[in-house]
């Protein structure tokens, strides 16, 4: 884990890095994302985009310098693109590029989330096919793992990047529908209400704003996060899978703008 303080003072030092090379002024937007923007005294990793006007093989030769030093000191190899490989990725990744848009901190140039809109019907499409890939996936290790452990550990996995997902469902549910939802959202912008969803909190919305019931997979979530226990067998893990089906059945049959 990295101290906030240590985190601070690389990314001052990787900019005036990349100043002392001559990179800036083929430069247009330099960014923090993820955990490294949150206010937290111990982040995880550190994560850096990088967006400059071209990305052909005299530009690379120039950055490799720099960023063989972001790697050996932030740990993350940084995200760095051309700026129209970053404008036109967008509909490929919306999910992804949503969260960069939320959490997200400028450290040079022009800030180019801007000028990016998301469409709903992208972020929806890119939920089913994760979802659909992942539901082939967990069907193949239940007919395969030997013990109640790999069984154990395949789940933990999968609940951490399903909760991702969800939020992303409530997301562009309450982005189509603000009226329905008034009492949640209030006078704040959706972003920010979505944002704070976590743990069972995304679970509960789902289960008593949008029907959508699941269980076993928020049992999971508390056995994981918080230890409360719960039963570990085959009866579980094919409740989980019958949980997967059913939520790729809702997803695929939404409607999104």
């Amino acid at each position: 884990m990295i101290s906030k303080h240590k985190v601070n003072l690389y990314l001052q030092s990787f900019i005036n890095n990349i100043e002392k090379n001559g990179l800036l002024s083929d430069t247009l937007f330099v960014f923090t994302y993820g955990s490294t923007t949150l206010n937290v005294d111990f982040i995880p990793n550190i994560n850096i985009g990088i967006i400059v006007k071209k990305t052909d093989k005299n530009v690379l030769k120039k950055w490799r310098k720099s960023i063989k030093y972001i790697r050996k000191r932030g740990r993350a190899m940084p995200l760095f693109m051309s700026e129209d490989e970053f404008l036109k990725a967008v509909n490929t990744f919306p999910i992804e590029y949503q969260d960069m848009k939320w959490r997200h901190f400028k450290l040079y140039g022009r800030d180019l989330f801007t000028d990016i809109t998301i469409k709903s019907k992208n972020t929806k499409l890119q939920i089913e096919e994760e979802l659909r890939a992942k539901y082939v996936r967990i069907r193949e290790i239940y007919f395969t793992s030997p013990t109640k452990g790999i069984l154990k550990k395949v789940i933990f996995k999968m609940i951490s990047s399903l909760n991702i997902l969800l939020k992303f469902l409530i997301y562009i549910e309450l982005f189509n529908n603000p009226d329905k939802y008034r009492s949640v959202i209030g006078n704040e912008k959706i972003d920010e209400v979505v944002k704070k969803f976590s743990g069972v909190d995304i679970y509960d919305f789902l289960k008593f704003n949008f029907g959508l019931k699941l269980d076993k997979m928020k049992d999971f979530y508390n056995y994981k996060y918080k230890n409360i226990k719960v039963d570990i067998d085959d009866d579980s893990f094919l409740i989980i899978i019958d949980e997967w089906q059913y939520l790729i059945n809702y997803i695929n049959g939404y409607q999104a703008d």
